[in-house]
């Protein structure tokens, strides 16, 4: 091979190379070439999992693997999401992809469409008495006695971890004893509200909640050692049991607080509450997805008594995936979190619901 040859040949792959590499550098990088238009953009991903995993996904109508799944070079657009298995609700959503940013939707939960149900026994009266622990049901007795004979000043008691917390009916403060009467330690520094008949005191690891039934909530802030107002009119409340949020609700809505950042998206901010779902019929009742903490599930019954019992999800982007799961009269649901199904009472017969498939 001649010389001017092989100078040629060289000069060739050098050019080509030159051409090639920034071509190379930004396909590396996430930017894409609009050929349309003639210049280069940034691209976006989605980043999807779903309990249970392996299902199908479609990215606006057509199909892009299966759960869990990175998808990357998408243009910054929204997108029709759909997450489905056979046997299960199809989860739908409009996701928006932005540059060089990964959209995430982690916490799916494909709710089965015919979920497994088996009756557990036929006389029960409450699911909170028929899941205490005898350990519980031990303390509940000894708390009673101690309330009675030793406290008696009190308007209302809870145990929680072999300590008594009431709050005292003459100065209604709250205060902690343990199970014999002694250690008595203020809790509270500033009364409570008079209530029109009592409060019901609920307790997390982290926190203490302080709500009348019907009336006003209260959230205890433990720097000052007051408690802080939150809502009316509330029904019912639950801690989620990673003690980052507090579900609450009234005869028609559920709300959802959170009580510390959440870094998974879609991000939220100590402090940030928001409105699930609001009903027309009474919600009667509302507990949490425990496997999860990003679903809830609720009642809420006509003037009949008859109940839609419902499974939705925190991740309000565009819309909430909201499922029906038991129609039944006048129930009762428990979320039992060691087993991972759900209780619902119907006139002393127990059942359970088997919605988590992994």
């Amino acid at each position: 091979m001649k010389r001017s040859t092989r100078k040629l040949i060289f000069l060739g792959f050098f050019l080509f190379f030159l051409i090639i590499t920034p071509g190379v550098i930004l396909y590396a990088t996430g930017y894409s070439f609009d050929w349309e238009n003639r210049h280069f953009f940034k691209t976006g991903s989605l980043f999807l999992r779903s309990l249970p995993s392996g299902a199908q996904i479609k990215i606006d109508g057509e199909l892009s693997g299966k759960t869990p799944a990175y998808i990357n070079r998408l243009n910054p657009d929204p997108y029709q999401i759909e997450v489905s298995k056979n046997g299960f609700f199809t989860w739908q959503k409009k996701l928006i992809v932005q540059e060089q940013i990964t959209t995430e939707a982690r916490n799916i939960l494909l709710v089965p469409q015919k979920p497994l149900t088996r009756l557990a026994n036929t006389n029960v009266t409450s699911t909170k008495e028929y899941f205490l622990t005898q350990q519980e049901k031990d303390a509940q007795k000894q708390a009673i006695m101690v309330a009675s004979s030793t406290i008696r000043d009190f308007l209302s008691f809870s145990v929680y971890k072999n300590n008594i917390y009431y709050i005292q009916n003459s100065n209604l403060v709250l205060y902690r004893t343990d199970l014999s009467g002694n250690g008595k330690e203020q809790i509270s520094l500033q009364s409570l509200p008079k209530p029109a008949k009592s409060y019901e005191i609920t307790i997390s690891p982290e926190q203490i909640a302080v709500f009348e039934p019907g009336g006003q909530l209260f959230i205890l802030d433990k720097q000052t050692k007051t408690f802080n107002p939150l809502a009316d009119e509330i029904q019912g409340i639950e801690f989620s049991s990673d003690n980052q949020k507090i579900l609450f609700w009234s005869e028609h809505e559920i709300w959802v607080l959170w009580l510390k950042d959440a870094w998974v998206q879609p991000y939220r901010k100590t402090g940030e509450n928001e409105l699930l779902t609001r009903y027309s019929d009474k919600i009667t009742q509302a507990v949490w997805v425990t496997k999860t903490n990003e679903h809830i599930i609720y009642s809420a019954a006509g003037p009949d008594g008859q109940a839609q019992i419902k499974i939705t999800e925190l991740d309000g982007r565009e819309q909430r995936n909201t499922f029906n799961l038991y129609s039944a009269q006048n129930p009762e649901i428990y979320w039992n979190k060691n087993e991972d199904l759900l209780y619902i009472l119907i006139d002393n017969s127990l059942f359970s619901l088997s919605l988590i498939n992994s």
